[in-house]
């Protein structure tokens, strides 16, 4: 289930950095840790963050299904 919210929406790409600017980087780093696929959509209209996960994956290991 994706995560969508109705806000002003950023450049995806190259999102403006405010704090310490670890909030997408850090998502994306997680993501490929894990072997997810993290997409991001965002427009004048809002932003759908999707992040899917394999299943498979215990600590880091595959496991059979």
């Amino acid at each position: 289930m994706p995560v969508i919210e109705h806000g002003c929406g950023f450049d995806t790409e190259r999102p403006v950095i405010k704090g310490s600017g670890c909030g997408l980087s850090g998502v994306r780093e997680r993501a490929s840790i894990i072997g997810a696929m993290l997409t991001m959509e965002s427009g004048p209209n809002g932003t759908k963050v999707t992040l899917v996960s394999p299943m498979n994956i215990v600590e880091g290991k595959e496991v059979d299904a």
